[in-house]
């Protein structure tokens, strides 16, 4: 059979059965160029079956050197071999990086300047100045919340955000320890004032005794003299306790309804 290279037209003559029936993948000893040889392909055919060869296939085939060899069909495979698994070089690897991190920004950048992903950053943008803003109206409005849904009030002091719902506060509390008609006797008084723009009705205040551990030893109430604070304004209170518990060491004003304003003794 002779086979003939598709790039330099160099013909070898080799044996029928080193082809087979499905081809072998060959390489041209002159130019290198590696093909897959078949009984039926273009440029191979059986010589010995032409009845007529010209001139040119008469001298092919007396022409020894051209014969594909044992030794020269196993260097020709172990050069497709070779050439087939050959690892690439470092700089190669690096070229071939640097191409493929080109390509992928080329493409982010012709994926950014579409419409569509214009307006995915529109989206995501707005999305964020939403939640920023709800977080806001959540922390600056929270009286007026926990006012509509009193449940929420332990969510904000969960976190340290306290709130003032009935919108009264304990400002100047001082306790004072004296003896009247010989018997101990500590004062307390306050101002209650509204720190509110609307008039506020004053609830009873609780006065809690504490002691060092911070733990509630006697209670009392005291009810405002006036019902009403209008805003701005401030209410004093004044209240005592005869013979307090020994180991008293402060007190905490709460108004009844829930509000707790604590305050140290002066």
């Amino acid at each position: 059979m002779i086979i003939t290279c598709p790039n330099c037209q160099t013909r070898y003559k080799v044996a029928n059965d080193s082809i087979g029936a499905v081809g072998r993948q060959v390489m041209c000893a002159s130019c290198k160029t590696a093909w897959l040889a078949t009984p039926d392909a273009l440029g191979s055919h059986q010589v010995f079956d032409d009845p007529d060869p010209d001139d040119d296939e008469i001298a092919f085939r007396a022409d020894k050197d051209q014969d594909f060899t044992t030794e020269q069909e196993a260097l020709a495979d172990a050069a497709m071999e070779s050439h087939g698994t050959r690892q690439p070089s470092e700089t190669e690897i690096q070229q071939s990086a640097e191409r493929m991190q080109a390509l992928a920004k080329r493409k982010l950048d012709m994926t950014r300047s579409l419409p569509y992903a214009r307006m995915q950053r529109l989206a995501r943008w707005a999305l964020l100045l939403l939640v920023a803003g709800s977080l806001a109206a959540l922390v600056t409005f929270r009286t007026e919340i926990v006012r509509m849904a009193p449940s929420t009030d332990a969510v904000y002091r969960l976190i340290g955000l306290g709130t003032n719902v009935i919108g009264l506060d304990f400002i100047d509390v001082k306790t004072l320890r004296t003896t009247r008609n010989g018997t101990d006797t500590i004062v307390v008084t306050a101002t209650i004032v509204n720190s509110t723009n609307r008039v506020v009705s004053v609830p009873p205040v609780l006065i809690s005794m504490i002691d060092g551990q911070d733990n509630v030893i006697y209670q009392w109430s005291v009810n405002p003299s006036r019902r009403n604070i209008m805003p701005g304004d401030g209410l004093e209170i004044e209240t005592d306790l005869s013979a307090p518990p020994p180991d008293a060491q402060n007190v905490r004003l709460t108004f009844i309804e829930g509000h707790t304003a604590p305050a140290p003794a002066q």
